[in-house]
């Protein structure tokens, strides 16, 4: 389960940013909003809101490519490859810095903190601790002497093998980090955390369009989920039942996969790795039933020809019951893409239902679905706000940590909808004079 996450020098972010999951003193919804880690409660779910371009995919995208960076830098990178971040422009020393982020996780209730700062050509620091007993430990370490252009090394003792020393130093690249490469290697201590990276963290953008690759992709697993497991098979039923769509069922077929089966509308690029992927491969095909006017025949629909809503949906069901299954933390931007709120709120709800989630699963998303603040559905704490300060970087804050001078903390039974969009609490767009405000 993901704890929090630390942020400086990415994009809209300049000075340090903190995005936790660690609930407050807040006393609501604990039970149904919570999970308890030894001592501590994490949120299973929680919303950032903000107004355009206010740093709110920023959040998602920087734990995004820390993850596709450990992902990729052992496999995919070679010597001299540059390092996909980009710090923030409109201060004319940010450029110049490094770009840190930090993850906060749990492991089987272990606390495992991994840190590290980049520029675009080399990893300068990299860092893994762990607090099995409560008590950190450095497990390695690793920071670039730019004196001696020479990196130095640090191991906790248990760790400090000759495999390590030999293979592990030796072999990671300066644009590579060491995590990847020790989990390429089978170093069992870091094991878990790169796992964690890799299977239990997924990260999605539900605002591109549902031709390209990523919905692809999304609908492939959710059509293998449906074929192998009965038991999504309802969940996905009953998921796109009760968002009234009216649907009463869905087939999935298998055929043989032909240039025909891809959407006019996909770009060509895709167009081509697509034909590249699955020429000559049995691809599945989803269709939804419909019951006619009069009740008396099931009508199929393909899936490509219901509406983007429903398309988003039903790609998404695969993910959103893996995620409940395993206990995984997904994060993703602007969850209520095409979707109708109460459809959204019903998603945010799941995550809540003890019954429906007894592995600890977390979601985290970027929405303008301001009905979602409801101190019914939502902690306090689990409501998160971003907006451009006066330099163009991205504030970060969360309403429990909002005070007022007038006020002080929001309380629970404010009307939270109405107090944001009055713009109490920040973080809306501010619009120029409108034509009444010229008469």
């Amino acid at each position: 389960m993901l704890a929090e996450f630390r942020v400086s020098n990415f994009r809209s972010f300049l000075d340090e940013r903190v995005f936790s999951m660690v609930a407050s003193n807040d006393k609501v919804h604990t039970k149904s909003n919570t999970n308890q880690v030894g001592k501590l409660n994490l949120l299973k779910a929680a919303a950032i809101f903000g107004a355009n371009a206010s740093g709110k995919s920023n959040t998602i995208r920087a734990i995004f490519e820390l993850r596709n960076f450990v992902l990729t830098s052992a496999t995919a990178m070679n010597h001299g490859d540059p390092i996909n971040v980009e710090p923030f422009l409109l201060d004319p020393d940010a450029p110049q810095l490094p770009t840190d982020i930090e993850v906060t996780m749990f492991i089987d209730a272990v606390r495992y903190t991994y840190a590290v700062s980049l520029t675009r050509s080399r990893v300068l620091k990299e860092r893994l601790s762990a607090y099995p007993k409560g008590r950190e430990q450095c497990w390695f370490e690793r920071t670039y002497n730019p004196k001696t252009k020479s990196e130095e090394w640090s191991f906790r003792k248990e760790f400090n093998t000759a495999k390590v020393n030999k293979e592990l130093i030796e072999t990671t690249r300066e644009n590579g980090l060491a995590l990847s490469r020790g989990a390429q290697l089978a170093i069992k201590s870091l094991e878990p955390v790169y796992s964690w990276f890799t299977n239990s963290l997924r990260c999605l953008n539900l605002t591109q369009d549902p031709t390209i690759d990523e919905h692809s992709v999304l609908m492939s697993f959710t059509m293998k989920l449906w074929k192998q497991k009965p038991e999504f098979q309802e969940f996905a039923t009953n998921l796109l039942r009760d968002a009234d769509f009216g649907i009463d069922g869905i087939e999935i077929r298998e055929t043989k996969f032909t240039p025909d089966l891809i959407s006019p509308k996909a770009p060509p690029l895709i167009r081509e790795n697509l034909l590249k992927r699955y020429s000559g491969k049995v691809m599945m095909d989803m269709s939804m039933l419909h019951t006619n006017n009069d009740g008396s025949v099931s009508v199929k629909i393909p899936i490509a020809e219901e509406a983007s809503g429903t398309q988003r949906l039903s790609c998404l069901s695969g993910r959103l019951w893996d995620t409940l299954q395993n206990g995984y933390t997904l994060l993703i931007d602007e969850l209520d893409c095409s979707m109708h709120p109460l459809l959204v709120r019903k998603l945010v709800e799941m995550f809540q239902n003890t019954e429906l989630n007894s592995k600890g699963a977390q979601l985290i998303f970027t929405t303008h679905d301001t009905t979602l603040m409801d101190s019914t559905l939502l902690r306090r704490d689990q409501i998160w706000f971003c907006e451009k300060d006066q330099r163009g970087a991205t504030d970060l804050f969360s309403l429990y940590d909002f005070k007022s001078n007038e006020n002080g903390r929001p309380r629970n039974d404010t009307a939270f909808q109405k107090s944001y969009l009055g713009g109490r609490y920040g973080a809306i767009a501010q619009f120029g004079p409108s034509l009444d405000d010229l008469e």
